[in-house]
């Protein structure tokens, strides 16, 4: 007989029931759970913050118990941060029978006797956790798969606010694999010791902070093989943008860059936007955000424009003339140089900025 082995779908850090994207949220759960029904998928790990607090809605903790009972395949739900095991909350209540809960803080498994496989994990009691929950046991049966799905950090030992866990906690653990929660950003499936772990990241982006795809891991665990490949789960994306609006003459053409840049983006109407437009622009174009978001906004409604543009002027000629204009550019230009704090220069530029437009009475009311 062949090597034993198990596909798992590996997904964490849900946070429904989150006050902001509560619609994007869901519908990004709901892509979760049309890629578990494939047939070949035998399980699937929630590594923790399903829900964003306690305080879900009944409506939101009905889907969520009616979405994972239909898909039928066994579920294993590890506590996290957001979502403590608590009595007389959300996971003290009665769950479909194909969705098992670790409420204890001391690591425990079931066992999935047709697949050989058992699941291991621990849950959050409190919104932190001093003390490690994860332990290392030696003695797994090594005729066993062994999974273990934990919420928990293994960046911030310094901190040991969320169940810190240390690479050599994972080396000296024996686990075939372990599916981690907590960390937004998803990892590359790596591998210490014996032992492949992963972070999954977010199912969907939850702040500007957080651009670009998200999803869940689907793939095959075994004795001696860890084959995972991401797939997208998120509704929509966050996303950074710098357009140059260098040589543009008008609004309407810097806003035309915008849309040809970002029409790029898969789902691009449905997006959030973070649009820097750079480059040095002439002294009579004085850039108007909102006009140019009131271009968009029909379009791409989910979308903050900052200025982050030059005025393409002579400054070396400006600071010898004999004047107040001059005065004025020479002292910002001398701060300018004897600085070596980029955010300072920053601070210094964009005075420069607004000062040369005010000598020709051209500072929007909201200038700052």
């Amino acid at each position: 007989m062949g090597d034993i082995e198990i596909k798992i779908a590996h997904c964490a850090d849900l946070h429904i029931g989150s006050s902001s994207n509560t619609s994007e949220i869901l519908k990004s759960f709901y892509n979760l759970i049309e890629i578990c029904t494939n047939p070949d998928i035998n399980i699937l790990l929630i590594s923790g913050d399903l829900f964003d607090s306690l305080d879900v809605s009944q409506d939101d903790l009905n889907i969520v118990k009616n979405e994972l009972k239909n898909i039928k395949i066994p579920v294993y739900i590890s506590p996290g941060n957001h979502d403590p095991y608590i009595s007389n909350t959300i996971y003290d209540t009665e769950w479909p029978e194909n969705v098992h809960i670790f409420r204890s803080s001391k690591i425990n498994f079931f066992e999935i006797p047709e697949h050989k496989t058992r699941i291991y994990g621990a849950g959050f009691s409190d919104i932190y956790e001093l003390e490690s929950l994860f332990e290392a046991d030696n003695n797994l049966d090594k005729n066993y798969i062994n999974i273990c799905t934990i919420h928990g950090d293994i960046y911030n030992s310094q901190s040991k606010l969320y169940n810190n866990i240390s690479l050599n906690d994972i080396k000296n653990s024996n686990f075939d694999y372990i599916a981690l929660g907590h960390i937004h950003k998803r990892t590359e499936p790596q591998k210490i010791g014996n032992t492949w772990y992963a972070y999954s990241g977010s199912i969907m982006s939850m702040g500007s902070d957080e651009i670009g795809n998200k999803g869940i891991y689907v793939g095959t665990i075994s004795k001696n093989r860890c084959d995972l490949e991401f797939q997208k789960t998120c509704y929509c994306t966050y996303e950074k943008v710098h357009i140059d609006a260098t040589n543009a003459h008008n609004h309407d053409e810097i806003a035309q860059k915008i849309v040809d840049f970002i029409s790029k983006f898969d789902n691009s109407k449905q997006n959030f936007y973070e649009i820097y437009i750079i480059g040095e622009l002439p002294e009579d174009l004085i850039l108007n955000t909102d006009y140019i978001k009131n271009i968009l906004i029909k379009d791409f409604y989910r979308i903050k424009i900052y200025d982050e543009t030059h005025v393409k002027i002579d400054i070396e000629k400006l600071r010898y003339r004999k004047d107040l204009q001059g005065m004025f550019v020479n002292k910002l230009l001398n701060k300018i140089e004897n600085t070596e704090n980029t955010d300072e220069q920053k601070l210094y530029q964009e005075a420069l900025k607004i000062g040369l437009r005010a000598f020709d009475n051209e500072v929007f009311c909201d200038g700052n």
